[in-house]
């Protein structure tokens, strides 16, 4: 391979940029002996197009363009090797994919068709180093259902939902919907819902729609391609490279839920702003093909290296506007001056200027350099091979430049190489070196760790979908435990949730009662901390600044029922030196079923006093009106302060617990019965047991089971 490199770097004019006028490149290898391999093929070129009858055009064969079939050929080669266990004679082992590295110049048109041929042949492969995600069809797919859940209106994101592999409907079925359309596509998909052809789609989407409102988007979209193996259908339809593009989408998906509000519109909508591109890291392989461009494979090297694209010359065209002045383009120019002086001032070379003298000879000194620049990057690309080099490309109607990596190569190395026939009767140029006496032994497997698992030797769980993890502990936040229907024990807490949920926080009395309830809150919170004299001035001055759009009886009534409780010879205990606002508190306790797991509990207890004997807590509730009896408190009330009393009974075994609701509306404090408590505390288990397997916003019932 090095004497490969430097025969192609023998001539002055293919050396320039890399070496000054007259120095010579010459590599010494200390593996000389050991064999190695350097192949040239034969450029793809386009065919001859067939001629048909105009009057016939269905006649007419279409023909494959150059690039795929310069793809098709590396990903038959590599399956030869792999499927005959052709050994490297350096190494002694088989070729593996992980073996094969590809460079090109640029990742646009070859990558994405040399990833399809690999992966239809079976052939692991990294994909491409750097891909845009919003650019890959199966992301756009994923992101139009995102938009549909979000607005059913929208008819053309459901229209790309139903033709896609998430629903797989075709043209004609659209058309049968579009005639039955006298609103939105939605509304005539949700007329057509007894058609068979349209069942299932309206019975995933409505299912989806549900999901959107509460899930965080990697939630929402790995269940959604989990769902009936979908991820699988859509691989089928767009091909195997589409996994990369979905894997990347629902990596950034979880990146974006832990770092910003796991919000769907949100997502899609940084998705679109940000125009990801993901970058893969490629040092280390990982049993693939990689695919990468040369400059990305800078320092990296590989048993075999393919450079299939070789036809395409320096960049081209116009070149930048704003050029530097005093640039040198002479051929007999070292390195050194063809670089352009720092020191110079650029010019703007606006349009029809190429006519300048002074111009024109900055745009060739930019060129100069782009050019010496192509041919150390063709340096880069063969120096990257360890064991084999293989030389192809492909060009349009155009024979490649003269300029062009393949043509220079070629000529430095057809010379001294040796014709073959290949497998297809087509002639390539075969160079090899080295002493079949130094080959290695052939081994039957590599060393552990070392490349992939065969792809026909999956193990049976491999397509089987993840088991649920279960959870050593049941969590409990008590402030939102809900227990279900059929736990409501009979004459404890009869109340439903949805009769607090009935009223609307839109309507400006109950603004005022939420409002209310806040202020009473924080001024039992702090006022307790400050001298008895310099309440009530803090009172009035925090409900006149919270406060001010409310009426000044209100204000006054906070303020009096307030400072009644906390200045009251009864409630002194409460709200005196040794009491505590706002304890956060985090268990692990036994749970009260004898079978049950432990109870993982976390909260707030809004006060707290303990005394010698005595352990009183408080919570804090804003209902209005406030129930005037126990029997008439509901049920989730009564389960959090039985979660609270099973933390504190675990802390202090030997004190009583009192357990007391301060009621915002009046500020009245009503001692709930440990008997009542006891009743309730068997609830623990099974509520919080299908709280664990719901989503945060299942947590409070509201007005039936839909929401």
């Amino acid at each position: 391979v090095l004497g490969a490199v430097d025969q192609a770097f023998a001539h002055d004019e293919v050396r320039r940029g890399l070496a000054d006028a007259g120095e010579e490149i010459r590599h010494i290898s200390y593996r000389a002996a050991e064999r190695g391999r350097v192949e040239l093929w034969p450029l793809e070129a386009p065919e001859e197009a067939n001629e048909t009858d105009a009057w016939r055009p269905l006649d007419e064969q279409g023909s494959i363009p150059p690039v795929e079939r310069l793809a098709v050929r590396i990903a038959d080669q590599i399956r030869q090797w792999i499927d005959t266990r052709e050994v490297l004679a350096s190494s002694g082992l088989a070729i593996e994919p992980g073996d094969v590295l590809i460079l090109l110049r640029r990742r646009m048109p070859m990558a994405a068709v040399l990833i399809r041929a690999l992966k239809s042949r079976g052939i692991p492969v990294a994909g491409a180093d750097r891909i845009r995600i919003t650019d890959q069809i199966a992301v756009m797919d994923l992101m139009a259902l995102g938009d549909f859940v979000l607005l059913p209106d929208d008819d053309l994101a459901l229209a790309s939902v139903l033709k896609s592999p998430l629903i797989g409907l075709d043209d004609n079925d659209l058309l049968v919907l579009v005639q039955r359309q006298k609103g939105t596509l939605w509304s005539a998909l949700l007329g057509s819902e007894d058609d068979p052809r349209f069942g299932l789609a309206v019975s995933r989407l409505k299912r989806w729609r549900s999901r959107a409102d509460y899930a965080p988007p990697f939630e929402f979209f790995a269940s959604v391609l989990g769902e009936d193996d979908l991820r699988r259908a859509m691989l089928t339809r767009l091909g195997p490279e589409a996994g990369d593009a979905i894997d990347e989408f629902t990596n950034y998906a979880l990146e974006f839920d832990l770092k910003h509000p796991p919000s769907l519109q949100g997502f899609l909508s940084a998705l679109r702003d940000g125009e990801l591109q993901v970058k893969r890291d490629m040092d280390q392989g990982r049993g693939e093909v990689r695919i990468m461009t040369v400059h990305g494979a800078k320092g990296l090297e590989a048993p075999i290296v393919f450079l299939p694209d070789t036809c395409s010359t320096a960049s081209g065209g116009q070149g930048p506007q704003l050029l530097p002045l005093g640039g040198r383009a002479d051929e007999e120019t070292t390195t050194a001056q063809t670089g352009l002086d720092e020191a110079a001032p650029f010019i703007w070379a606006v349009k029809d200027t190429g006519h300048v003298p002074a111009i024109q000879d900055a745009r060739d000194a930019v060129a100069h350099q782009d050019d010496d620049e192509y041919r150390r990057l063709l340096y880069v690309a063969m120096t990257r091979a360890r064991d084999r080099l293989y030389i192809s490309g492909y060009h349009g109607a155009r024979a490649p430049s003269a300029r062009s990596w393949y043509v220079r190569v070629s000529e430095a190395l057809k010379p001294g190489m040796a014709e073959h026939s290949a497998d297809d009767g087509r002639t390539i140029w075969r160079l090899d070196g080295g002493d079949p006496a130094t080959d290695k032994a052939v081994t039957e497997h590599r060393p552990e760790g070392e490349g992939a698992w065969p792809v026909d030797r999956l193990p049976d769980w491999f397509d089987m979908p993840g088991a649920d993890e279960r959870v050593e502990t049941i969590p409990i936040m008590p402030s939102r435990i809900v227990a279900a229907e059929e736990d409501i024990v009979p004459g404890v807490g009869v109340a439903d949730l949805a009769a607090e949920a009935a009223r609307s926080p839109l309507i400006a009395r109950d603004q005022r009662r939420f409002q209310r309830g806040v202020m009473t809150h924080a001024l039992l919170q702090y006022l307790p901390d400050l001298p008895p004299q310099a309440r009530r001035a803090a009172a009035e001055q925090y409900v006149r600044a919270r406060g001010g759009d409310l009426p000044e009886r209100l204000r006054r009534s906070v303020v009096d029922e307030t400072l009644a409780i906390t200045e009251s010879e009864a409630h002194a205990v409460l709200f005196g030196p040794g009491s505590h606002a706002e304890v956060a508190i985090a268990a692990e306790v036994e749970n009260p079923k004898a079978d049950g797991r432990p109870l993982a509990v976390a909260g707030s207890i809004d006060r707290l006093v303990v005394s010698d004997a005595v352990v009183h807590f408080v919570d804090y509730k804003t209902n209005r009106p406030a129930p005037r009896a126990q029997e008439d408190v509901i049920q989730p009330y009564l389960v959090q302060l039985a979660a609270y009393r099973l933390v504190l009974r675990r802390l202090y075994p030997d004190h009583e617990m009192r357990a007391s609701l301060l009621w915002t509306d009046g500020a009245r404090i009503m001692t709930i019965a440990n008997d009542r408590l006891d009743r309730i505390e068997p609830l623990l288990s099974g509520a919080t047991s299908r709280l664990e397997q719901a989503s945060p916003a299942s947590y409070v019932t509201v007005n039936g089971p839909e929401r």
